[in-house]
């Protein structure tokens, strides 16, 4: 963030209301952020998207969940015992947890973006393969 402050040409949006005033934007980034978003807001946000899009925008959708997230807590703890802990911490409180933090699964459909997108979806290049990532492109 603080590495492109200054250049004009690179903008960060932290509130989707925001990226109302700018109309030329080509790329749009969603790291980390649609596992929180229900099905209908995030298909009603990418199509807006289109609206207020450059012609040749690209929108990428980073650390998309490929399991729920106990599965995805479960399978963290035999691929990273470093974080341990902190993952039976979560799971024994999961109830708690799940309550607290809405996290929505398959809420990206694929048939939506074959509707709607040309896209392509790409492998995480961590090593355990448990996200993935969306580039979308407008369909002409």
């Amino acid at each position: 963030k603080n590495k492109y402050r200054s250049d004009k040409n690179f903008i960060i949006i932290n509130s989707l209301k925001k990226i109302q005033n700018y109309k030329k934007i080509d790329i749009v980034l969603l790291n980390s952020v649609i596992q929180y978003i229900d099905k209908d807001s995030l298909e009603k946000l990418l199509l807006n998207f289109d609206k207020i899009l450059k012609k040749n925008y690209k929108i990428i959708i980073n650390d998309v969940p490929k399991y729920s997230r106990l599965v995805e807590l479960c399978l963290f703890l035999f691929l990273n015992p470093k974080r341990l802990l902190g993952a039976f911490y979560i799971i024994i409180n999961f109830r708690d947890y799940i309550k607290n933090h809405k996290f929505y699964l398959n809420n990206l459909d694929i048939g939506f973006l074959k509707k709607n997108f040309k896209y392509k979806k790409i492998e995480n290049f961590n090593n355990f393969k448990l996200r993935h990532s969306f580039i979308l492109k407008k369909k002409l």
